[in-house]
């Protein structure tokens, strides 16, 4: 999620509030569109009536918005691309710029075409996350909880988190603000998975100039290479110079039409 903190449950359920709502009220068709939107080529066929994501095809999405979806989720592996049951999109500036929860994403449509793809790979991170990596109830309890919901030890997320965090409330002593992507990954170990992930899509050259020197960086930019693969998507043009960004989604880059694929 960006714009707030709050654990993976929390968003779930707020989320699930907003889906009930969003074909009338958040997702309501009479908006103002703007040279941006207008400049979209809307009989592109890549948004055509038979757009082959099913979770894209809510009518009141822009085309604009379309077109960036699938492109960017076309870079991703068909088993978690296949989790995202539904995509919406809020035309009045909601609070929150995006929300995930296990199946769904809602996204701020009134952000940048470059931002709004950036949200998107990040609250797919949390699909990811929260819905594709799973446990088995066999392996037993890990000292991680998504609200009242229990993580398994054996779901591929906890080696990641754990490289930070000891529990999801708390920290390891050991951890140091470098020690994480961005300000925003320090929230809570979903926000660090989400971040990360993004940062590992969009911004690889700055990822690995950081893990030449950070051990727990270097970590974490391994569970990702060995998780998803190496073929880029896009080109980061953010330059490391020592300062920790506040936001993944904030940072600049180019993107690249290329296949990102998850292995699971």
């Amino acid at each position: 999620m960006q714009g707030n903190t709050a654990q993976k449950t929390g968003l779930l359920s707020l989320f699930l509030t907003l889906t009930v709502l969003a074909p009338n009220i958040a997702l309501s068709p009479v908006y103002a569109r703007t040279s941006h939107q207008a400049a979209d080529p809307a009989s592109s066929s890549l948004v055509s009536s038979a757009f082959p994501i099913s979770a894209l095809n809510h009518p009141d999405i822009h085309p604009i918005h379309k077109q960036i979806a699938y492109e960017t989720l076309s870079a991703m592996s068909t088993p978690c691309v296949s989790q995202l049951e539904s995509l919406y999109v809020r035309y009045e500036k909601p609070t929150s710029r995006g929300l995930a929860g296990k199946t769904s994403i809602i996204l701020d449509g009134t952000v940048s075409a470059s931002e709004f793809r950036a949200l998107l790979i990040h609250e797919f991170g949390h699909i990811v996350d929260l819905g594709c990596f799973a446990g088995a109830q066999s392996a037993g309890e890990s000292a991680f909880r998504d609200g009242s919901e229990i993580i398994f030890k054996d779901d591929p997320s906890i080696e990641f988190y754990a490289l930070s965090w000891l529990n999801d409330q708390h920290r390891r002593d050991d951890v140091d603000p470098d020690d994480f992507v961005s300000g925003y990954a320090a929230s809570d170990p979903f926000e660090d998975f989400a971040e990360t992930f993004a940062y590992f899509i969009l911004q690889r050259n700055a990822f690995r100039i950081r893990a030449a020197t950070n051990p727990t960086i270097a970590k974490k930019y391994n569970w990702m290479r060995d998780h998803f693969d190496t073929v880029l998507s896009a080109t980061g043009q953010h330059r490391w110079d020592g300062s920790v960004p506040w936001d993944i989604t904030k940072l600049p880059y180019i993107w690249h039409r290329k296949t990102v694929a998850i292995k699971t």
